[in-house]
């Protein structure tokens, strides 16, 4: 079960058709895109160095630059090579965008692809994958010695309508820093290319895409121990071809050399060399490779292998066992004392032949590690194309070499049977996290399978293990296809969103009473509010009547957590209709009354007039009383009393016979 359909090999001649390997799915495709990262000497002869490795037809392979004037085509011989170099002018520098860089080679015959970016006493080498194995997802690596960290991404005829970067370190666009955490977008044009360079640590950056691009990272200037400065170049595989098992040896007999273990999925559990460790998207845990180490997660996982150790330094990858094969072709330079690695469950080196030969008749350094074994083979100064098998094992070979100041290193990988088994028993299965995502696994036996995912009909990823992120709800449905048939299966997925972003408004009503609505992000919430303590509603939003004054709660809970709010809150109320009393005392005086019901902080202002006679009175209370004397001669009374506070105002006007003897008036 494996979705990694990388590289390079077929039988040069009859003789090794048992190998049940050819070309046609895997690194041996037609079409292929890579850029020339930036070194630190590029005003020098900074060259860049295809290998172009053709099988048993001969090639005929154009090499384009768009949006310049190189074009060239080669001609290669049947189980030959042939190499064409890129001068300076075409180095990418620096951080933004650029046209006129991306190389596209075009064969109209199987072929292989190695790079070497090439100058005085500094070099590297990356397999370059074609098209048909770029991907939408990848996590950036760049070692943290030295400066000038760098990563490229580059597309080829197809303009990719988005490029989400989620950054770890620093980095630089249009002119706008951003660190950790940080997210930016931008498009690339068909045939174009963006570099980002940085003294930081990239080393976790996220870059998801709107459709296939290949992602190249590396180092202008890598310092390590008792070097100065030298290039690291490396092409790097979309999470979906990431694995979940790796047997890492020393290379060249090294003590020193580091592999970085990296994680795209939450909570990773990686165990290596006794020691268990949990990663999480983005994050890597380092270890010095002094011995082989056998390496297993349960999610897959990126393991890069950082030489530095003796001699100069070289980036390069180490590839899961799942997609070891059992024949390959590589390519050395004469420049170099040239070396592979060979990492297998045969039992002796006489299995395997290289170039037509026993592997025993070589000089063989041999380790052993939980039943595997790797052999080193020194091949010395040698250029062209080598070919490595085996008749029934699949193994791993890795492909470096070392001058004085300069080294370079890449890994091969595998090719799918001949006869590749068609896709069977397919299982879907998922999780759901406590931050209310979800994960996701499409399960599958057959030959190169090719996922697809959508949710609800809306096309999501195109990996084996994926992470949704909240809210999770519907149909979640995947398509697994092989060159031979295609299966789908589908579940129903819902994932409880834990309650957050809890917000409580208000607003005061021109009757007094009040509004509040309480809004919080979440699954299924259920409300609960209080008045100073006293329980008032269950809905998420309430009518308080007036009065209304004090804490105002709100209280959210779901089956994952609960979250509460307070308030305070105060609403003024209207004055309502002033009420007059009037009564008649025993002396023909009067006691006049004025007062209202409701209303928030009334003023009450009471006139009373009669013959030469005004009296006012003023109150902030609820009530206002005024007595006044008998009329002389006997009259009326013209009474008005009005109220007011901040929002309103009332008034009341009568006019009162003056009070005859024994007489009591109730004027309300």
């Amino acid at each position: 079960m494996c979705s990694l359909r990388v590289l390079l090999v077929c039988p040069l001649r009859v003789l090794l058709l048992w190998a049940l390997l050819c070309p046609g799915t895997g690194g041996a495709q037609k079409t292929f895109i890579v850029v020339f990262m930036e070194n630190h000497r590029p005003e020098t002869a900074s060259t860049f160095r295809l290998h172009l490795v053709a099988y048993n037809e001969a090639a005929k392979v154009n090499v384009t630059i768009e949006n310049s004037k190189f074009h060239q085509t080669v001609y290669v011989g049947s189980n030959n090579s042939a190499m064409l170099s890129l001068d300076n002018q075409y180095i990418t520098t620096g951080n933004g965008l650029a046209t006129g860089k991306v190389v596209t080679i075009k064969s109209d015959v199987d072929i292989s692809v190695i790079g070497f970016n090439f100058a005085n006493a500094t070099a590297d080498a990356s397999f370059i994958l074609p098209v048909e194995d770029l991907g939408t997802e990848y996590f950036i690596f760049t070692p943290e010695s030295g400066l000038k960290k760098q990563f490229a991404v580059a597309t080829g005829v197809n303009r990719i309508e988005w490029v989400n970067v989620t950054v770890s370190g620093s980095l630089t666009y249009n002119g706008r820093s951003y660190s950790t955490g940080d997210t930016f977008s931008f498009s690339l044009a068909p045939h174009q290319v963006i570099q980002f360079q940085n003294s930081t640590d990239l080393t976790g950056t996220r870059i998801v895409t709107s459709a296939p691009v290949a992602v190249f990272t590396g180092h202008v200037c890598y310092n390590a121990p008792g070097t100065t400065c030298d290039v690291l170049f490396q092409q790097l595989y979309p999470v979906r071809d990431w694995g979940k098992s790796f047997i890492v040896v020393p290379l060249a007999n090294h003590t020193k050399d580091i592999i970085d273990i990296m994680a795209a999925y939450a909570d990773t559990t990686v165990k290596a060399d006794q020691k268990e460790y949990t990663l999480q998207p983005g994050s890597h845990i380092k270890l010095t490779v002094d011995k082989s180490i056998f390496l297993k997660s349960s999610k897959p996982v990126w393991v890069s292998y950082l030489s530095q150790d003796k001699n100069d330094p070289f980036l390069t990858t180490v590839l899961p066992l799942q997609i070891a094969s059992q024949h390959y072709k590589f390519v050395t330079d004469s420049f170099f004392d040239n070396y592979i690695t060979i990492v297998s469950q045969a039992s002796s080196p006489a299995e395997f032949f290289l170039d037509q030969k026993p592997l025993s008749q070589y000089s063989v350094f041999t380790k052993e590690m939980n039943g595997f074994r790797s052999w080193e083979v020194s091949l010395g100064k040698v250029h062209g194309v080598h070919e490595i098998f085996h008749k029934s094992l699949p193994f791993s070979v890795y492909v470096y070499g070392f001058e004085a100041s300069v080294s370079y290193g890449y890994t091969t990988s595998g090719l799918q049977p001949k006869n590749p088994a068609p896709l069977s028993d397919i299982t879907v299965t998922s999780s759901c996290l406590p931050d209310g995502s979800a994960e996701a696994e499409c399960s599958v036996n057959g030959s190169d399978p090719r996922y697809s995912w959508s949710l609800d009909g809306r096309s999501i990823f195109s990996d084996s293990l994926v992470t949704l992120p909240p809210p999770v709800s519907g149909i979640l449905h995947c398509d697994v296809t092989n060159h031979i048939n295609n299966l789908s299966r589908s579940i129903n997925i819902s994932c409880a969103v834990p309650l957050s972003d809890i917000t409580v408004t208000s607003s005061c009503l021109p009757d007094g009473s009040a509004e509040a609505k309480c809004s919080v992000n979440g699954s299924d919430p259920r409300y609960s509010w209080s008045l100073n303590g006293r329980s008032v509603s269950s809905h998420r939003r309430v009518t308080l009547p007036p009065p209304v004054s004090g804490t105002l709660r709100c209280d959210v809970t779901n089956h994952i957590n609960n979250l509460s709010r307070s308030i305070n809150i105060s609403c003024a109320v209207p004055v309502s209709d002033p009420v007059l009393d009037v009564r008649c005392l025993q002396n023909d005086s009067a006691e006049i009354s004025c007062w209202v019901e409701n209303g928030t902080d009334p003023s009450i202002y009471l006139t009373v007039s009669g013959g030469l006679e005004v009296y006012n009175v003023t109150s902030s209370e609820q009530t206002v009383r005024v007595t006044v004397p008998p009329v002389s001669p006997p009259d009326s009374w013209n009474i008005r009393c009005s109220a007011k506070n901040n929002i309103s105002e009332k008034s009341t006007n009568q006019t009162q016979d003056a009070c005859p003897d024994d007489y009591v008036c109730d004027c309300s």
